[in-house]
């Protein structure tokens, strides 16, 4: 099965750059009971705190298309990606406990695609955002 759970902090915390600046939210994951997923058997949950912007989504696409790219609608998806795109990896639950391992961003974008169908999106949402972060996200990878 293929679902979130757990819980977390999300607080807006400033804007960064300056003409097409993007808000900044504070991720704190929950100690006793932190955000994961589920993807086909496998538990992944991101780090305990990082800055996150929510996915990148340009604000003429939010405002154009909101259906498809309103940052609001898989931040938890969204949470997760950033956190892989900032480290270029993710905790993995191993025999009992949890290990970071490195992805690639090829992965970590499927993962997003993934994520996104677990959030309630449809396919085709998820696709136009997975092709979206492959063409764009280049950039951001690791920065």
């Amino acid at each position: 099965m293929n679902a979130f759970s757990g819980t977390y902090k999300l607080e807006s915390c400033g804007w960064s750059g300056w003409l097409w600046g993007k808000e900044l939210y504070e991720f704190t994951n929950d100690d006793a009971d932190p955000l994961t997923v589920e993807l086909d058997g496998t538990l992944y949950r991101p780090d305990r705190h990082y800055k996150s912007d929510l996915g990148s989504v340009p604000r003429t696409l939010q405002f154009i298309l909101p259906k498809y790219f309103a940052k609001d609608r898989y931040v938890k998806s969204f949470l997760l990606h950033d956190q892989s795109y900032l480290f270029g990896s993710i905790w993995v639950a191993v025999h009992g406990g949890w290990e970071n391992r490195k992805l690639t961003r090829k992965q970590a974008d499927t993962m997003l695609r993934d994520t996104i169908l677990c959030e309630g999106g449809s396919k085709a949402n998820a696709r136009l955002i997975y092709w979206g972060v492959r063409m764009g996200g280049f950039a951001s990878w690791k920065s």
